[in-house]
């Protein structure tokens, strides 16, 4: 059986092809503010990365009874995510370089490590 890190990367992988999927479509076809569409992609690939990660990577219900209540925690989580995602993309776009892709996987890659490192240790951790 793999560790539960490289099962976390695919379905980040997976979650990280949607959000920069929704991301880049809304800036170039839809002309909506990169702020706003940095948020749209990220919920959404939240919630599927959530549905990924019980499934394939975490046993749902380690600490907490009710599903709604480890959602609710993903989503408090994601919202430190959501944070840092959108501070790398305007740090990147506005300071360093205007390209949406590059500055989008940056922002990935950050939100990435905040989201498993809390994820791992304190939502799907056994309560002991």
């Amino acid at each position: 059986m793999t560790s539960p890190i490289y099962r976390y990367f695919f379905v980040g992988a997976i979650s990280a092809c949607i959000d920069l999927f929704l991301f880049l479509s809304l800036v170039k076809f839809f002309s909506i503010h990169w702020f706003l569409a940095g948020c749209i992609g990220f919920i959404f690939a939240t919630l599927v990365n959530y549905f990924l990660s019980i499934r394939y990577v975490f046993v749902s219900n380690a600490r907490f009874n009710k599903k709604i209540n480890e959602l609710s925690v993903i989503y408090l989580i994601s919202i430190g995510g959501l944070m840092i995602n959108q501070l790398v993309l305007f740090l990147v776009l506005s300071l360093f370089i205007n390209e949406f892709l590059l500055s989008k996987l940056l922002a990935s890659a950050c939100a990435f490590i905040w989201n498993y490192s809390l994820r791992s240790q304190y939502v799907f951790k056994s309560k002991e």
